[in-house]
């Protein structure tokens, strides 16, 4: 199975809806680059060590590094509010860490 290719269907509806949701205008060209970044983003390994240590090592880090290291922290800090905000109320993880980190 392409996991790529479904999660681009995955990601196709789901933005499509977004947009609908929201009452808001979009081309193919704005629809095609955020499906192939969230489905790009979501087929990575999973790493290991938690955010806040990278982020920590990024800012210790030469300017060089951390201009490559800042996105991969980033991106990933803000999935869970953007996609699961909703159910992360109560927990450790909250929806304004995630986007603080991010």
């Amino acid at each position: 199975m392409d996991i790529t290719r479904s999660l681009e269907s995955f990601f196709r509806d789901e933005v499509d809806k977004a947009f609908r949701d929201e009452g808001l205008e979009h081309d193919q060209l704005t629809e095609h680059y955020l499906v192939h970044l969230l489905a790009a983003y979501a087929a990575q390994p999973i790493e290991a060590r938690p955010l806040a240590i990278r982020l920590l090592d990024s800012i210790n880090a030469s300017p060089r590094a951390r201009r490559s290291t800042l996105p991969r922290i980033g991106t990933p800090a803000l999935f869970p509010p953007v996609f699961w905000g909703a159910s992360l109320g109560g927990r450790r993880v909250t929806v304004d860490y995630s986007t603080a980190l991010g």
